[in-house]
């Protein structure tokens, strides 16, 4: 609390000088100056609510002004300075760059080589994607999903031996540049194969999907969004539905603006996320991949057992 006071104090004199005119602003230097305004913003809303924020998700709440994570980063690392508080009193992470496991060695150019076949947990996405010399992989698709947290309760579950022709991946949220850089990669090597992206069903999880789905898309759309749905949830019998926040509305709202502007006439994908978005908006509901994974009635994992395993039947029939 003391870190969210500090700000309050350093923003009641920073707003006094400027009205005073004992601060002159220059217009080379606006655009810094409103970057670092937005990061102090959106900091001492999560001071408030208590909650803690990558510095990744700090970007990508304010990407419009920010050209690239490195405008954000050093707007950040002032604020620390400022405030005289390390970058954990303001409750900002570093973030994980993202883990990958399954179907897949890593060839570096200083001869080293990653399987992640052989590392039971994943391995985290190499720092350095431009060092990778080659790939080797007999994958039949990918599956991204937005959370560590499922992407382990799938390793523990033992999906990776279930479908051995699967590569796994999670970028921990919005993906980094590493994991980006990673699954274009991959794109390249597997032209013809699907990639597939599992988030919550709520809008930050449908931004993360569309972001991942617009950065690999191909014409040939093997690329889709397979879940996780609120009528899937509904279907499940999980019960276990959420309230949208605020926050949440004003996040569907800037979506269904941004998606209403995309210009392709063949964007399914694009559309599929419209739909969701709109019975969120509708319903006033989200819910986490989480609600799927055990239902009252069951003893097994309700979404490794049933749900995931229907859902890429369907995608792979879908394309027969």
């Amino acid at each position: 609390m003391e870190a969210k006071l500090r700000m309050e104090q350093y923003t009641c004199e920073f707003l006094d000088h400027l009205l005073s005119n004992t601060i002159k602003l220059q217009w080379k230097t606006s655009r810094r100056l409103a970057i670092f305004w937005r990061v102090v913003d959106i900091i001492h809303t999560c001071l408030h609510d208590n909650k803690g924020i990558s510095k990744r998700d700090v970007y990508y709440s304010e990407h419009k002004i920010a050209t690239c994570q490195r405008d954000t980063d050093l707007a950040i690392e002032r604020l620390c300075k400022i405030l005289s508080v390390p970058r954990s009193h303001l409750l900002v992470i570093a973030g994980p760059r993202g883990i990958i496991a399954g179907n897949l060695q890593i060839f570096f150019q200083n001869g080293t080589v990653i399987d992640t076949k052989t590392v039971s947990t994943g391995v985290s996405v190499p720092e350095n994607p431009q060092e990778i010399k080659h790939l080797s992989t007999n994958a039949r698709l990918v599956l991204i999903v937005e959370k560590n947290s499922i992407f382990h309760h799938l390793i523990e579950h033992r999906f990776l031996e279930k479908f051995p022709n699967v590569i796994l991946m999670s970028g921990s949220g919005f993906p980094s540049q590493a994991f980006s850089q990673i699954v274009r990669l991959l794109r390249n090597y597997l032209p013809m194969k699907p990639f597939l992206i599992l988030v919550d069903a709520d809008p930050y999880g449908i931004h993360i999907a569309w972001f991942h789905l617009k950065s690999i898309a191909t014409r040939r759309n093997f690329e889709s969004w397979i879940g996780i749905s609120l009528d899937d949830v509904q279907e499940a019998n999980c019960g276990a539905n959420l309230t949208l926040t605020t926050r949440d509305k004003v996040r569907a709202k800037n979506l269904l603006d941004l998606f209403s502007k995309v210009e392709n006439e063949n964007d399914n994908v694009t559309e599929k996320l419209s739909t969701e978005l709109r019975k969120m908006v509708k319903r006033n509901q989200k819910a986490e991949m989480e609600a799927l994974c055990f239902r009252s009635d069951e003893c097994e994992c309700f979404f490794c057992e049933h749900y995931l395993p229907k859902q890429l039947k369907q995608y792979i029939e879908s394309k027969e």
